[in-house]
């Protein structure tokens, strides 16, 4: 018997999540990306979490970074976490905006109850729009990161590959991510440059204040990177380059969204019409 064909208000991914949790007759609910691979005791570290926290646990993988240029994803992945309100020093008091789209971890009455996939059928960043639908519910939601646990390789074809996977990405969160923490987030990458740049005037200055203030940033940088995967010392150390690669890659998205209205992945065009529909192409 043939899978019943995807409608066009869904995404693939929403679509194929949404059907297999239908045809899944088990307890618990596990989505995790083609691309991410379980630690040997991985499954056993999110089921003992979804029955200690209950709700929605929903884990970060941790990058494992092999190639150069794929440490040009390190900033990216700060950002993300600032925008979704992710591993603050205020914990589960602080209500997350969305959740990691790469592993999501439920009990299937959970999942129904909320509405599951099926809520957000035509988000590019389905996981953003899960948050707000599992908030909606009155479901606790639960965000871990994945080293020890869960592994994944972004972006391993290339620069031209990691900015459009990037790209994609600024299609919705920017707007789903919550507007403090945006604003957390540009006063941090300006103190960054900012660092970066009155570095050079300092250096004649008997006070080192200008060099401290950069290893201040660095030392931040790598206390970040360390818990979200497998970077470089040097990434933290050169994180002026890493940020304008950011800020580049910032600006091209916003163009190719706002302006041109689409971007591009894996060999097609995810496109943003007038309005709020989300759409594959």
């Amino acid at each position: 018997m043939m899978p019943p064909e995807k409608p066009n208000d869904w995404t693939g991914k929403t679509w194929a999540c949404f059907k297999g949790a239908q045809a899944a007759d088990g307890e618990y609910l596990l989505f995790v990306d083609a691309d991410v691979w379980l630690e040997e005791d991985g499954l056993v570290r999110l089921g003992s979490a979804v029955a200690h926290e209950g709700g929605v646990v929903s884990v970060q993988p941790y990058h494992q970074v092999r190639t150069f240029f794929e440490q040009f994803s390190a900033f990216f992945h700060i950002m993300l976490m600032s925008g979704i309100g992710a591993f603050t020093p205020l914990g589960d008091r602080m209500a997350p905006a969305g959740l990691f789209g790469q592993c999501l971890f439920c009990t299937r009455r959970d999942y129904f109850f909320a509405g599951g996939h099926e809520k957000v059928k035509g988000n590019v960043l389905e996981n953003l729009s899960l948050g707000r639908v599992f908030r909606e519910a009155d479901l606790s939601m639960h965000l871990y990161g994945g080293r020890g646990t869960l592994n994944v390789r972004m972006y391993p074809d290339g620069l031209g590959a990691l900015i459009d996977g990037w790209s994609k990405a600024f299609i919705d969160g920017a707007g789903a991510s919550k507007r403090s923490m945006l604003v957390l987030g540009s006063c941090w990458i300006s103190g960054c440059i900012i660092a970066a740049a009155s570095l050079p005037t300092g250096m004649g200055c008997r006070t080192r204040l200008p060099l401290s203030v950069y290893g201040i940033y660095a030392a931040q940088t790598a206390w970040m990177l360390r818990r979200l995967g497998a970077f470089r010392l040097s990434t933290a150390l050169l994180f002026p380059l890493h940020c304008l690669f950011f800020c580049a890659t910032f600006l091209y998205s916003a163009l190719r969204v706002h302006v041109f209205r689409t971007v591009r992945w894996k060999g097609r065009r995810v496109e943003r019409p007038n309005g709020n529909t989300r759409r594959d192409i």
